[in-house]
């Protein structure tokens, strides 16, 4: 019975110690947080992000982590640190799925908006560590909830941003995605047309003399794609637009081949 009582003991013993620093762990993460809800109620908004980021980095396991993480997101987004906040609701939604998800997939929403319509969105337009980084939370986003009803317009903003960055094949990837996955959406007609004004842009920007035959290739693409666009949404505001483009391909299409064709029969005349 000693024997059984010693083996208790000692097992007891050997769990205090780690059970003593969790308890302080989270006595202190508590403490801080405190601290920064007074740092907030002063005013001082860079301090209290400081200590957001504390608890978050060193304590990630305690019972106040979640509320850290979304304060922490909510002041960088107050603070216009958009990227960082779109980031940092991005970390709550993957950790807490359960918790206040429309909440934050709606600041989520409002985020994008803003970093499209800031003066600074000048940065996206190019492969910066700016765009890059918008990049990445929009796929985690998409990632983590590829059902969800706002999936198909982050895959859309993921999208326009690769095309500003002038991916244009990585934009076609992106725009075909939204066609197959998400067929019955607003975003899947708007991807519809921004492959149509891929398209005739790659064979428009060409000088009519340096144009190659491959570049053709684009204008059937073209003719193609406002085919279709036209066929599923004949009365979309932007079907006019789609049959101006498809009236202008064919135009240009039936030149090039009424060309080809002169040049044969002038080789065949040759010949003669």
């Amino acid at each position: 019975m000693k024997w059984k009582l010693l083996i208790f003991v000692l097992l007891f013993s050997s769990c205090t110690p780690h059970q003593n620093l969790v308890l302080e762990k989270e006595k202190k993460a508590k403490e801080d947080f405190k601290i920064a809800q007074e740092f907030l109620q002063k005013g001082k908004e860079e301090k209290a992000l400081k200590i957001f980021q504390r608890i978050l980095k060193l304590y990630p396991y305690v019972s106040i982590t979640d509320e850290a993480t979304l304060s922490r997101a909510k002041l960088l987004k107050k603070r216009g640190r958009l990227l960082e906040s779109l980031s940092g609701f991005q970390d709550y939604i993957e950790k807490y799925p359960r918790l206040l998800y429309e909440e934050i997939r709606n600041e989520q929403t409002q985020i994008v908006k803003q970093i499209l319509s800031r003066q600074e969105k000048r940065i996206l337009n190019h492969p910066t560590k700016d765009s890059s980084s918008f990049l990445k939370v929009l796929e985690r986003i998409v990632e983590s909830s590829p059902y969800s009803a706002e999936a198909s317009n982050f895959l859309l903003t993921i999208g326009k941003t690769r095309l500003r960055r002038n991916e244009k094949e990585e934009a076609l990837a992106i725009y075909e995605k939204i066609i197959e996955d998400y067929p019955n959406s607003p975003s899947s007609i708007e991807a519809s047309y921004e492959i149509i004004q891929i398209y005739f842009s790659e064979f428009s920007k060409e000088d009519e003399r340096n144009r190659k035959s491959q570049n053709f290739q684009y204008l059937r693409e073209t003719r193609k794609s406002c085919a279709e666009f036209l066929l599923k949404n004949p009365k979309h505001p932007l079907a006019e637009k789609v049959k101006k483009i498809q009236e202008k391909a064919e135009e240009l299409e039936q030149k090039h081949l009424d060309k080809i064709s002169k040049f044969y029969k002038n080789k065949k005349n040759e010949k003669k």
